[in-house]
């Protein structure tokens, strides 16, 4: 993508096709000025070339700009299932405390009542764990 174009800012337009498609941008300028490079940069452009530009030097940096998008991609995949699972680890952790304080049982004890019913009703430990704190809420 051109970083000047007629009606819109390159870099803008990279922005927007980012966050809203995800898909990589590699920008063309005839301007090497830092300003312009950086804010590229920040609008999430994942390659910057100057004009003139050859097809040996267009496939190459389109190459890395798809892999780069893709490691993205997973990265970001990767970050978000790290985020689920430390919320439900908390949330087991949690209910646990609950557990041992009402049933005045070890920790160990407590994570094997959760692990026992979570397989009885088929459900995920951390829905039972979100179940058993609603539940002391309730009854608080």
């Amino acid at each position: 993508m051109d970083y000047a174009m007629p009606h819109v800012n390159g870099a803008e337009a990279a922005r927007h096709i980012w966050e809203r498609h995800r898909i990589p941008v590699v920008m063309i300028s005839g301007y090497a000025d830092t300003d312009a490079v950086q804010a590229s940069g920040e609008a999430g452009a994942i390659g910057y070339l100057i004009k003139p530009v050859g097809a040996t030097d267009l496939g190459p940096a389109i190459e890395i700009a798809i892999q780069r998008a893709r490691d993205l991609r997973e990265a970001r995949a990767k970050a978000d299932d790290l985020e689920i699972q430390l919320r439900d680890r908390k949330l087991i952790e949690r209910a646990k405390g609950v557990i041992m304080q009402r049933q005045h049982v070890t920790e160990e004890a407590a994570y094997r009542t959760l692990q026992r019913e979570s397989r009885n009703q088929r459900r995920r430990m951390a829905d039972l764990a979100q179940s058993v704190l609603s539940a002391q809420e309730i009854l608080a």
